[in-house]
């Protein structure tokens, strides 16, 4: 049988995928990886294909779905969905591209980026939002402000234009 790259750690224990999936009590997993940089843009974490993984599911570091997910799965770093990829989940991360299928909410911290052939059913949340030509999408986009330290708030503006006129 086919070893995944991950292990599964739930309520302290560590299981296979294979176990995993074969256990519809477990509920809650996270997969923990070694450190590795987060400005390389390195593969963390995957779920390949013929994979499928059910619960609430948080990875540390970046993932790449090319399987099968149903449930919730937050990601502190990249997400990739593959053009194989199915994911049946509200996501979370701070990058989501998405080449496959997307049935739930997502919320990136930074960027959405729908491919063509993607198709996705949710909501979209984020500062940036792109979408390609042949993206089938059905849902609603909302524009979160960018946090910059460049922007400042002047409390009484006709105060400082006097000010600035003498």
């Amino acid at each position: 049988m086919k070893k995944d790259l991950a292990e599964w750690s739930v309520a302290g224990d560590t299981v296979s995928s294979d176990s995993f999936a074969s256990s519809p009590e477990l509920k809650q997993a996270t997969v923990r990886q070694p450190a590795m940089s987060r400005s390389a843009k390195t593969l963390d974490s995957a779920i390949s294909f013929g994979s499928i993984v059910k619960g609430i599911v948080t990875f540390d570091g970046s993932v790449r779905i090319d399987g099968t997910l149903e449930g919730d799965l937050t990601c502190s770093a990249d997400l990739s969905v593959g053009e194989a990829g199915k994911v049946k989940a509200n996501v979370r991360a701070d990058v989501v591209k998405v080449f496959g299928t997307v049935l739930g909410d997502i919320s990136a911290e930074t960027l959405i980026e729908l491919f063509s052939g993607a198709r996705v059913i949710g909501n979209l949340k984020a500062q940036r939002i792109a979408i390609h030509d042949g993206v089938n999408f059905d849902g609603q986009c909302k524009m979160l402000e960018r946090q910059s330290s460049n922007i400042v708030q002047l409390d009484n503006i006709a105060e400082n234009t006097a000010l600035a006129k003498v």
